[in-house]
């Protein structure tokens, strides 16, 4: 096995460990939060407070990595993490609990983007698909896996044992991030220091129309993520669908979309990038459409797989696209600027799709997505299309490059 694979395997174990522990502990903050008094307002404004700030640091955050070098700034995430934990663990009231909140929005959008742009910086030419598949994997899997191991850990030993397990796999990811980086010194540091460049400004990232192009892209997931991740659920009951299929219909969601990310990478590397996210955000966008017409649950489950493929490939293709950009626009800068477009559809998403169902009826959070989605898609298209026809062409078809 070769002396970078080796690092990515250490990036990715470090990864996996720290979103699982997050996603344990989010799974059972709503419950925690209405333990201590929480109501509707304050449990949505806590769930909340994470995504704004991210919307905040993210870009900053990406340029000081784009100065110092991204495991630089991934060194301070993976220090905060047990203080996430410790702050959960104290808090004893409502204002503790949403300030430990800010406090994981700040570690989370210094990991993540972070993560990703390391990967991208490895990545050689040709192959940003098949490695940013690795790394959205991993995320994904940890992402579905964390709901089912938070009620376990809930149930046997009680909420705020969840806090703990963070604790410790915020432990074992510094521990394993030690390891990565004195392999890296090891190494010939040429790439690294490469990496490290003056930033762009703000101004100038908001002119990158590619950028741009795949922040809207970002924006859409995040919406779809949004509705999976916390309304989905409800839709599913009101069929007559039981709590566990409608469980499982979710896990298939997840597994699916987790297990599609190295081929449809891979697939990303091959044909074009601008067709392959034309085409998956619009029939996203139809198959979100057809959900309300649908009342069994294994039909509804196949539909949901559907989705999950369609969804994937929006993904991988537009994560290769962010890789290619970064080479240019700074790494660090980049995925944190998209990090930021990422907070940005979680929050508004969130919103919004919470004041639908009351409203319009819960089917309405179908349409709403799926209007989002074709709509991101769209303006996607615009932007793309305003870049300089020399660059999409690099961007949208790249050449494989050799193994290793």
């Amino acid at each position: 096995m070769s002396s970078l694979r080796k690092e990515i395997i250490l990036l990715l174990a470090a990864v996996f460990l720290l979103v699982l522990g997050a996603c344990i502990v989010g799974t059972i903050l709503t419950p925690y939060a209405e333990s201590l008094g929480a109501g509707g307002v304050v449990i949505g404004a806590m769930a909340g407070s994470l995504y704004i700030v991210r919307l905040f640091v993210g870009t900053p955050i990406g340029r000081l990595a784009d100065r110092r070098g991204t495991l630089a700034v991934l060194r301070y995430s993976l220090m905060l993490y047990p203080l996430v934990a410790v702050a959960y663990w104290l808090a004893g009231n409502v204002p503790v609990l949403i300030a430990a909140r800010l406090l994981h929005g700040l570690a989370s959008a210094m990991m993540l983007p972070m993560a990703m742009a390391y990967m991208g910086e490895v990545s050689p030419a040709g192959r940003e698909g098949y490695y940013m598949g690795l790394y959205n994997t991993v995320t994904m899997v940890a992402g579905g896996v964390g709901p089912q191991a938070a009620t376990i850990i809930a149930a046997r030993y009680g909420n705020r044992a969840t806090f703990f397990t963070l604790f410790v796999f915020a432990l074992l990811s510094l521990v394993i991030f030690l390891l990565l980086r004195r392999r890296e010194e090891r190494r010939d540091t040429s790439r690294q220091s490469a990496a490290v460049r003056e930033p762009l400004c703000t101004r100038e990232l908001l002119r990158n129309r590619g950028l741009l192009a795949v922040c809207s892209v970002n924006m859409a997931f995040a919406v779809i993520s949004c509705l999976m991740g916390f309304f989905f659920i409800l839709y599913p009951p009101t069929r007559g669908i039981s709590l566990v299929l409608t469980g499982t219909i979710i896990a298939v969601y997840n597994v699916t979309s987790g297990l599609a990310q190295i081929p449809l990478g891979r697939f990303a590397d091959r044909y074009d990038k601008f067709r392959q996210i034309l085409g998956a955000g619009i029939a996203t966008a139809a198959i979100l459409v057809f959900f309300p017409f649908v009342s069994h649950g294994w039909a509804m489950m196949l539909l949901m797989a559907v989705l999950a493929v369609c969804s994937a490939v929006l993904l991988s293709a537009s994560s290769a696209c962010a890789t290619i950009l970064g080479r240019s626009a700074g790494m660090g800068s980049t995925m944190g600027f998209l990090g930021t477009a990422n907070s940005v559809g979680m929050a508004l998403g969130s919103l919004v799709l919470s004041l639908m169902p009351q409203r319009f009826g819960i089917e309405s959070l179908f349409y709403l997505a799926a209007g989002i989605t074709l709509g991101c898609t769209l303006l996607f298209a615009a932007l793309w299309k305003l870049q300089d026809p020399a660059r999409r062409g690099e961007l949208e078809n790249r050449a494989v490059a050799p193994e290793g």
